[in-house]
């Protein structure tokens, strides 16, 4: 939650379109710095997402992501999507299938675009956020047919 910046007012929308990304079956895991989630945990919680709290640390929430990407990779979980522009997530490619969401491709880190099979922008219209991707792409092998 806190490597995808946004309008307070638009979190729970945000959170609605990735949500509905991949299908019923995908797990969804969000994490933010300890006022991040108290201030959308919930909004977030609503469209299906688990949410950690990664407490007052600097780091703290992408620490729990990346261990938790890596107990879910134990389990079998290959593909991988990951909202920021952070490019310590590039090691998530290490894992399985790396897709990035992002606000501002101009903001993804070099190592995180070259980790990731595609870097997918996330754009908001007047009524609603909407997923904007490159014709061509591998995307597919992702989303299946579940692409808003």
């Amino acid at each position: 939650m806190d490597n995808v910046s946004t309008g307070r007012d638009q979190v729970a929308d945000l959170a609605r379109l990735l949500g509905a990304l991949g299908g019923p079956d995908v797990r969804r895991i969000a994490a933010g710095h300890y006022v991040t989630c108290r201030a959308h945990g919930s909004a977030v919680a609503e469209s299906g997402f688990e949410v950690l709290n990664g407490g007052h640390r600097p780091q703290g929430a992408d620490r729990l992501l990346l261990r938790r990407a890596s107990r879910q990779a134990e389990h079998g979980t290959r593909h991988f999507w990951i909202a920021s522009n952070d490019g310590d997530y590039a090691q998530l490619a290490q894992l399985g299938t790396l897709a990035v969401l992002t606000i501002d491709k101009t903001r993804v880190s070099a190592r995180l675009r070259t980790a990731a099979i595609v870097v997918i922008s996330l754009r908001r219209t007047e009524a609603e956020w909407r997923v904007q991707y490159a014709s061509g792409t591998r995307f597919g092998v992702l989303a299946g047919e579940h692409l808003p």
